[in-house]
């Protein structure tokens, strides 16, 4: 059974994902996603790298690698604090707006750091939101494929399929074969 709450280790990689409460959408509308992406942009680094990420309506998707000497709960626990402050003043609602604990995985290799991109790269088509994955803004790949990272990490992610051209064909590759992952 996989451990969802472990302990988030320094110099490790985690694929970590969260989602609404009850699967109710977090993002609302497109302003939502940059404000989403800015909070994380500005508590994120201080505790660790990211180097893939999607942005869906309900949940969402990070690949990080933690740094050392640093509380990562403690970062995402404002984010997710920041960002329901907003929606909820927004929205003129109150309460929760994640699920809690937020989930991460350990991600123990290189094939399984492959893996966790191209899974997270996948997700709106997965949703049926896009037929592919160049058609989604609030994504990593969007970020790799226009040359405009928003974590300075992301162009890494390219290195682990070798060369850039590498990156786009396994990413075509798994777009045609996507039910045969499942890492959730």
């Amino acid at each position: 059974m996989k451990d969802y709450r472990q302990n988030m280790e320094a110099q490790k990689f985690y694929h970590v994902f969260n989602r609404g409460i009850n699967s109710e959408q977090i993002f609302k509308c497109e302003s939502n996603y940059f404000f989403f992406m800015r909070r994380c942009k500005e508590i994120l680094p201080e505790s660790m790298h990211v180097f893939a990420y999607c942005l869906m309506p309900t949940h969402f998707h990070l690949l990080v690698k933690i740094k050392e000497n640093t509380k990562p709960a403690e970062s995402f626990r404002r984010l997710f604090t920041s960002y329901s402050k907003a929606i909820n003043n927004q929205e003129r609602r109150h309460g929760g707006l994640f699920e809690k604990p937020f989930r991460r995985l350990h991600v123990d290799s290189e094939s399984y750091l492959r893996q966790v991109v191209l899974y997270i790269h996948r997700n709106p088509i997965h949703h049926g939101i896009k037929k592919k994955p160049e058609d989604w803004e609030f994504s990593s790949f969007s970020d790799i494929l226009n040359n405009k990272p928003a974590f300075e990490n992301i162009f890494d992610t390219v290195d682990w399929f070798e060369n850039r051209d590498n990156f786009f064909y396994c990413h075509k590759q798994e777009i045609m074969h996507y039910h045969d992952i499942d890492i959730e």
